[in-house]
Parts: C-alpha cells; sequence; structure tokens
C-alpha cells in the first residue's frame, strides 16, 4: 500500500509497526560481525586511507575489520584512568588512529602500537572529535565552552573557538564550513576562511537536543528530540533538511518511526543528494532532493551508530548494548574499497612450515634435511677419500 505523506512519497506495509516495505538493491548485500567482549560501543568509523573499518568501545577496547569480510585486522586497548573514564570517539587519520577521552587525545598505529598522549588545560568535558580532511586538523568538542582546534602534524592546539552556546556536541565540517550542535538543540555554522571561525548562522533546530546530523556540499540534514512541558524528552518524527550556507530550512522529511541516525552517502550521480537513515529496526535512503523514501532492509535490533565509506560503496551499522553487533551493507561490486585510496593494511607474514616427516625404522637417514647456512661445510665434505667416489661434471 502507498502513500503520500507531506510530499513524501512512501511505501509502507501492514505489519503492525506501519513500517516501509520496499527494498532496494544499491546496498543489496550484507555481513554481520559481533565483537568478542566488547562493551556498549562508542563509536565507529571507517578508515580515510586504508580499507578498514574502526569500532571502539566506551571500556577502550579497539577493533578493526577487514573489507567486507569483516575480517579481524587488528585489536588492542587504551587503559583508562580517572582521568578518562571512557571514550567517546575514534579518528582515523593519514597516519594515527586516534582515541578520544573526555582529556586524552591518544594516538596509535594501525596495528595498536601507542604513538603518543596528548592531554591540556584546555580539553577539559570532551565527547565529540571531527578529523578534517581538507586542512588535516581535528576539532574537539564537548561540554566546554570552547571547540580546540588540535594539529595533528604539530600535536599540538592550533586554535580555540569560544562558543557562545557552551557546548558542542557533534561537529562537522565541509571545504567551508564548520558546523557544531549544541547540547540544547541549537545549529550553529562558522566559516573556515583564514581559520577565523567566525559565526554565519545559528538556528534552534530542536527544542530538545540534536541527536544526530551531516552536511554535505550545500544541505545539511538532522535528526533530534523536543522537550516536553514536563521536562522530559521525545523523538521528533521527521528528518530536517537545510541549507547549511544560512541554515535556511526546506521541507521536513516525516517517518513513521522517529529518525536516530543520518548520515549523507553519494551512489549514483553527483546530482543527487542521498541520506541513509535509520528509523527503529529500518534503514532507509532518503533522496532529499525530491522528497522520496526507500527501504533498504531491516535489522535485528535499533540502530545508534551509522558510517559511510569515502568510497561511496559500504554503510556501516552499529547497534545493540552488550555485546554490540556491527553490520555491514555494501554495493553490487563483489569485494568494494572502503577508502578511495583503496589500500589494503599489511598483514604480518606467516612462518613457513616444514612438511612433516614420517620417523620410523625404515627411514632413509636421508629423509631428514639438515638445515644449511653460507660459511658451512657439508658433512660429506669431511668423509675420508676411501669412502668417496668422486665424480666431475
Amino acid at each position: 500500500m502507498a502513500q503520500i505523506m507531506n510530499g513524501a512519497d512512501t511505501s509502507v506495509m501492514d505489519d503492525g509497526y506501519n513500517d516501509y516495505g520496499d527494498v532496494q538493491a544499491d546496498f543489496g548485500y550484507s555481513n554481520m560481525a559481533v565483537p568478542m567482549g566488547f562493551t556498549e560501543m562508542a563509536c565507529m568509523s571507517f578508515d580515510h586511507r586504508e580499507n578498514l573499518l574502526w569500532v571502539v568501545d566506551k571500556s577502550g577496547h579497539v577493533l578493526s575489520y577487514y573489507r567486507v569480510v569483516l575480517q579481524v585486522y587488528s585489536r588492542f586497548f587504551w587503559p583508562l584512568d580517572k582521568n578518562d573514564t571512557e571514550a567517546h570517539s575514534i579518528v582515523p587519520t593519514s597516519d594515527h588512529v586516534i582515541v578520544i577521552g573526555k582529556c586524552t587525545i591518544a594516538a596509535f598505529s594501525r596495528g595498536g602500537v601507542p604513538e603518543y598522549f596528548y592531554r591540556s588545560d584546555l580539553l577539559t568535558d570532551l565527547s565529540c572529535a571531527h578529523w578534517d580532511p581538507y586542512t588535516n586538523l581535528l576539532f574537539l568538542g564537548g561540554s566546554q565552552d570552547t571547540i580546540v582546534v588540535y594539529d595533528i602534524e604539530i600535536r599540538s592546539e592550533r586554535n580555540v573557538i569560544p562558543i557562545k552556546e557552551g557546548s558542542a556536541s557533534i561537529i562537522r565540517t565541509t571545504e567551508r564550513y564548520l558546523v557544531s550542535a549544541s547540547e540544547d538543540g541549537k545549529l550553529t555554522v562558522r566559516s573556515k576562511d583564514l581559520m577565523n571561525y567566525n559565526l554565519i548562522a545559528q538556528t534552534q533546530a530542536h527544542l530538545g537536543k540534536v541527536v544526530d546530523f551531516d552536511v554535505h556540499a550545500t544541505y545539511l540534514v538532522c535528526c533530534g528530540m523536543s522537550k516536553k512541558s514536563n521536562g522530559t524528552l521525545v523523538f521528533d518524527n521527521f528528518l530536517k533538511v537545510y541549507d547549511v550556507r544560512n541554515l535556511n530550512p526546506q521541507i521536513p522529511i516525516p517517518f513513521n518511526r522517529h529518525p536516530t541516525v543520518c548520515k549523507f552517502v553519494g551512489i549514483d550521480s553527483l546530482n543527487e543528494e542521498k541520506v541513509v537513515v535509520t528509523s527503529g529496526p529500518m534503514l532507509f535512503l532518503v533522496d532529499i532532493l525530491e522528497n522520496k523514501l526507500t527501504g533498504l532492509g531491516s535489522l535485528p535490533v535499533p540502530a545508534s551508530h551509522l558510517c559511510a565509506s569515502d568510497s561511496h560503496q559500504a554503510i556501516a551499522v552499529g547497534m545493540g548494548e552488550c555485546p554490540p553487533m556491527v553490520q555491514l551493507f555494501w554495493t553490487e561490486d563483489e569485494d568494494p574499497p572502503f577508502s578511495i585510496c583503496d589500500i589494503d593494511p599489511i598483514f604480518p607474514a606467516e612462518d613457513e612450515k616444514d612438511i612433516p616427516i614420517p620417523y620410523d625404522a625404515p627411514t632413509p637417514l636421508a629423509t631428514f634435511p639438515l638445515r644449511y647456512c653460507p660459511g658451512m661445510d657439508y658433512c660429506s665434505d669431511r668423509w675420508p677419500d676411501v669412502l668417496m667416489r668422486r665424480r666431475f661434471l
């Protein structure tokens, strides 16, 4: 049964939940993995250089998966202390994998070797981090009145941005803009010109809080919550769309169930802007230009995390708590790359194993090979002449 809701073309099936039924094959292949021993998932992200998917839980366990087979590549643990009670974000950069705690930046190699740890008086209560590929800078925010701009190359603060809204729970960037969401539901756009980060626009996107938002080109999409008269927060059953240049609102896109996570993903042409959105246990592809929703499939449980690969050929969904689950969806390609660079990580070389030799009475001693090293003599070189018959070729 088809319905038209405020201009949005949807397909609904009567299953008791009033969810969407049409499933398309843009991301028609999937695979699932369950990180062993993990607590609640804190963050997940595709690698921007190598074909890896990174997952970190709140207790500091880090795990990476290789390609669509979700083969475990590396696994390591960042022991948290009283200053960093939880891990909040993981940011793969060109040289390191950076894990963000409450007041610490921890950098590791992709194999899990600690590279450096950084702390500062400016890092007091972090909860999010965003790596800007255009400038190779790391933007750090949280329940503090500043956004710290961290230079990865010199390992020091480049700039400190005071924010009157008092917090920055989510940070995103485009080539021209820095966009942040505060804990009270405000969206703020700042200019990146000359790294002055001057305020351009601000709006109250949701009356409670912004749960998630993403930016691409000139578009911004967000989902969030509103506050009732008694102070409780309830999810809003629509996806908001803005022009990121001035935060002018577009027509919201309604959902039968509230959207919780949204992420831009380009799979067709450069002229079509599409967003992957989770709504309850369903995954949708939203065309914000045509105001059209298409079902991608169902999930075992509602999702809490979502990320898209730089190659625009794979999306990963994190769901569940203890243990969490990772479900990967990808396009019709048999084994699409995760990153634009399409670089595979270096796996340790396997040790060569000797062929087993039977050991019994009839086995000739000549069957057992002797390891020969340069500079050594053969045993036959020292045999007496009477026991040897020399042949010259």
